[in-house]
């Protein structure tokens, strides 16, 4: 219980150290919004672990949780993420559905938070096929420039069979 409960604390500092940075691409109202969202999130999962979590979470944190999500979708289609903000986001995110699977039970959060962790997941994979395609439009460039043409090797084989049947 004690190495969980460390763990998630390590979770928060990280997370609320990347925040700090000034990386993530938002304004000072939303990263306030989620500070204040991540930190009671985590406060009620280490509850958790000591059996001290009450039935349901607040209204008023419901609805703080769900005002943080609907931001980080905003920020998300607006504002390029840069691999450590899309991680972050990722992150929060899960606890965020983590935290409503488990004491909030609002179905407008898991909807945004499903939405979320899908788009999040979906940039990713896009990132590494943009990747890929860029290397292989890089090793078809080297090999252009060693290799025979097709056209011109094509044209000889036909040259060759055209002047045998004669």
């Amino acid at each position: 219980m004690e190495a969980e409960k460390n763990e998630l604390e390590k979770t928060r500092d990280r997370m609320l150290g990347f925040l700090v940075t000034g990386s993530f691409p938002s304004n000072k109202q939303v990263l306030s919004l989620i500070k204040e969202c991540l930190e009671f999130m985590v406060e009620d999962a280490i509850k958790a672990l000591i059996e001290e979590l009450p039935e349901q979470a607040s209204n008023e944190n419901q609805i703080k949780v769900l005002n943080s999500l609907q931001c980080l979708e905003s920020v998300y289609w607006n504002t390029e993420f840069d691999q450590n903000a899309s991680a972050f986001s990722q992150d929060y995110t899960i606890l965020a559905f983590n935290w409503n699977d488990n004491l909030a039970k609002n179905a407008e959060i898991e909807k945004v938070s499903v939405l979320l962790t899908k788009l999040f997941s979906m940039k990713m994979s896009m990132e590494q096929l943009l990747m890929a395609c860029r290397h292989l439009l890089q090793r078809v460039n080297e090999e252009r420039n060693y290799a025979i043409p097709v056209s011109i090797l094509s044209k000889n084989y036909l040259e060759k069979l055209l002047g045998e049947d004669k």
